[in-house]
Parts: structure tokens; sequence; C-alpha cells
């Protein structure tokens, strides 16, 4: 999860990491950043600083490994 495109590579040396899901928290200059966006991250978040949205998939992610 991050806040600029720099955060996209956060965790490209992770070991044992099988899948990566990207998140993307849009704030600023939504118009003109929205396609770049877009393109790189899975999921992009308009306008919303909260964890919601991370957190309800984290949710899903461990009750389907109970």
């Amino acid at each position: 999860m991050g806040d600029s495109l720099g955060d996209l590579h956060m965790a490209d040396r992770a070991v044992g990491v099988q899948n990566k899901l990207k998140i993307g928290f849009l704030n600023v200059k939504v118009e003109e950043s929205l396609e770049l966006y877009m393109k790189k991250y899975d999921i992009v978040i308009l306008e919303d600083e909260t964890l919601n949205v991370g957190n309800a998939i984290l949710r899903k992610v461990l009750q389907s490994k109970q």
C-alpha cells in the first residue's frame, strides 16, 4: 500500500512472497494521475486516507486461512 509510485517497490525484495496486491491511495492531483495509478496499482483508492479497504481485504484473507 502506498500513496506514491515509489511505494510500488517496497516489497520487491521480500523473501517467500508468492502474491502481491498493490493498493494505491490517490489523494492529490487525482485527475492528472488516475490513469497512471490504475496501470501500476491493482486497486486505486481515491481521496480516502483510511485503511478500511486494506483492512477488509486482510480480514477476508485471514478468514480463508482458518
